[in-house]
């Protein structure tokens, strides 16, 4: 099947190591949040075998890419994406917050233009439902987001929080 030469092989050892090696960069993102790989798959050859199967041959520009972010590496949770695909399958943006490395989070700026890019990493449910709320009032998706995230950055008594 080829070994460390198949087009595959880098996939599947960074895939094992960023689930498996608490040591590795990425560990914290992946088997740090309790991310596994099935155990199938700790055969390099049946992960072939598998992705080759079900997906197809790896298409260029495209990388492996977890359909639920939050599930493990299996057959059914799979498929090949672009970068910009999984950019929007990432789980570092919350409503009104961005998370930061090391825990910490810092509210994102309502103003200038990035609502609509924001609503794009969105859940897909909730990207559906504000978008059935721009359709239904006739206002723009950017507008709802906008003022959506102002609102999530306002304080208890309804003021914004102090400028830092």
């Amino acid at each position: 099947m080829g070994g460390k030469t198949h087009v595959l092989y880098n996939t599947w050892y960074h895939m094992l190591k960023r689930c498996e090696d608490p040591e590795y960069g990425g560990y914290h993102r992946y088997g740090g949040r309790g991310i596994e790989v099935c155990e199938r798959w700790h055969t390099f050859r049946l992960f072939a075998e598998d992705i080759e199967g079900s997906l197809g041959p790896k298409p260029e520009g495209h990388s492996l890419d977890r359909i639920d972010n939050n599930g493990n590496y299996a057959p059914d949770n799979v498929r090949w994406s672009t970068a910009s695909d999984q950019a929007k399958n990432r789980r570092d943006i919350e409503w009104g917050v961005r998370r930061l490395g090391g825990g910490g989070q810092e509210p994102l700026n309502p103003e200038g233009g990035t609502s609509k890019a924001i609503a794009f990493r969105l859940p897909a449910e909730l990207r559906e439902a504000l978008e059935a709320e721009a359709e239904r009032t006739g206002r723009s998706l950017s507008d709802i987001v906008r003022e959506r995230l102002a609102s999530s950055l306002e304080d208890e008594d309804g003021e914004p929080p102090p400028e830092a």
